[in-house]
């Protein structure tokens, strides 16, 4: 089953079915041990600013990527699940390229900066970036400042008068 073969359909959370969501919740039960940001989503009561790719592959759902917007000032929240058997063949990379490309073109000004789970640079650094959005992680102080100002808790700089 190849990549090539793999349809991806870029939704908002309001629109999931309970069926939908149990589905996704089942895709991602390999983290029922564990904290999961994915799962806690999927359970949001307002799920207002939150939206998914998700890939299916002869019918099959084999992954997802989503983001939530707000989670901190100017931020975005991102992340990606491939089912395990279907690892390893690019399917993470074009589910993020679908939902950040999808995003970037809706509002950009929505979110500035993303963060994603730590150690997952590789994946997520170039995609962030290729989108047009800021790494917070490269851009922490840059970003701290920003909210910040944006808080009322610092001044503007000030402007160059010529």
């Amino acid at each position: 089953m190849g990549m090539e073969r793999m349809c991806v359909e870029f939704r908002s959370f309001t629109s999931f079915s309970e069926g939908e969501r149990e589905a996704l919740f089942e895709l991602t039960e390999p983290y029922r041990e564990r904290r999961s940001l994915f799962r806690s989503w999927l359970k949001h009561p307002n799920p207002i600013g939150m939206f998914a790719a998700l890939g299916w592959i002869d019918g099959q759902l084999v992954g997802w990527s989503a983001v939530a917007l707000g989670t901190g000032w100017n931020m975005g929240t991102v992340g990606v699940f491939v089912h395990p058997e279907f690892r390893g063949k690019g399917i993470a990379f074009r589910l993020l390229d679908v939902l950040l490309g999808r995003l970037s073109d809706l509002s950009p000004e929505w979110s500035e900066y993303m963060a994603y789970k730590q150690g997952k640079e590789s994946l997520f650094r170039p995609i962030i970036e290729r989108h047009g959005f800021k790494d917070v992680f490269l851009h922490w102080e840059e970003y701290c400042r920003a909210s910040r100002r944006a808080d009322g808790l610092e001044p503007e700089p000030e402007r160059d008068p010529r």
